[in-house]
């Protein structure tokens, strides 16, 4: 089966794009204090809790439509 790959400029418009940036802002302000007690506690920069949850679900704006741990 044929994967069409994109290249890092591609997905970096596709997935980086001004509206994420600024959800992630201002997501990241709304629960900053949370934030830092994940990193403390899983030695994880805050910073890549927001890249993985904008990436992968639009900061919860996107849950998917079928049930992944099941």
């Amino acid at each position: 089966q044929y994967v069409e790959r994109i290249n890092y400029y591609q997905y970096l418009k596709n997935h980086a794009d001004e509206m994420r940036i600024i959800l992630g802002q201002q997501e990241y302000y709304k629960h900053k204090n949370l934030l830092f007690d994940i990193s403390e506690d899983y030695k994880v920069d805050p910073c890549f809790i927001m890249a993985i949850l904008g990436i992968e679900t639009i900061y919860g704006r996107y849950t998917g439509n079928y049930p992944v741990i099941t």
